[in-house]
């Protein structure tokens, strides 16, 4: 018996089925409609599940980022002491709108820095006035202690 190299026959076969035409043989499926609906009930259950469980990751990451965001802010606050503590019946004039996460580092330092600049141009500007009423009130004290020496 001669031996034939490998895959010398299944190139011929390959070169011999190539002009004739093919033949699919169908079966009908085995499972009923109910077991084919059940199967995709439950997958499309999976599916959901899984969406939303990419969604809350989604959101407890946006959150984590929001407090972040708040906890920066809020060390800014209470490292600067503002002149208007303990007036409690005083309202900001300011308002801090918190930016969307993709927000670049450098956008946000120089908004903080825009923020800083304002407040201590405010603080100024206030400690200007009340430097301003001390010295009136100190020129009253001394006019009406001068009236008092003279007229006694």
């Amino acid at each position: 018996m001669e031996m034939i190299p490998a895959g010398v026959t299944s190139g011929l076969k390959n070169e011999m089925d190539k002009n004739r035409p093919y033949t699919l043989v169908l079966h009908a499926p085995e499972e009923s409609g109910s077991e084919t609906n059940r199967a995709l009930d439950a997958l499309t259950r999976v599916e959901l599940h899984a969406e939303h469980a990419l969604e809350s990751a989604k959101v407890a990451e946006q959150s984590r980022l929001l407090n972040e965001e708040i906890a920066a802010i809020q060390s800014l606050v209470l490292g600067h002491r503002s002149f208007l503590q303990g007036h409690t019946s005083i309202k900001t004039d300011a308002r801090i709108v918190l930016h969307p996460v993709g927000y670049a580092k450098a956008a946000l330092k120089s908004g903080v820095s825009a923020i800083e600049r304002a407040e201590a141009s405010r603080q100024l500007a206030a400690a200007s006035s009340d430097n301003s009423l001390k010295r009136n009130l100190l020129a009253a004290e001394i006019a009406k202690i001068g009236r008092i020496v003279r007229g006694a």
